[in-house]
């Protein structure tokens, strides 16, 4: 289960990379970076 903290709106995509490893959310403000075990990696508010 991934849980992203302090979002104000909704998601509004998300992708794999499994060659990398990595997860990424789009959020209305904001798209964050999480490794498969769900540990953000980095958060960028557009």
């Amino acid at each position: 289960m991934v849980e992203v903290l302090h979002q104000n709106w909704h998601m509004q995509g998300f992708t794999t990379d499994k060659e990398n490893g990595y997860m990424y959310f789009s959020f209305t403000d904001s798209v964050v970076k999480v490794n498969m075990e769900s540990t953000m990696i980095a958060q960028v508010h557009v």
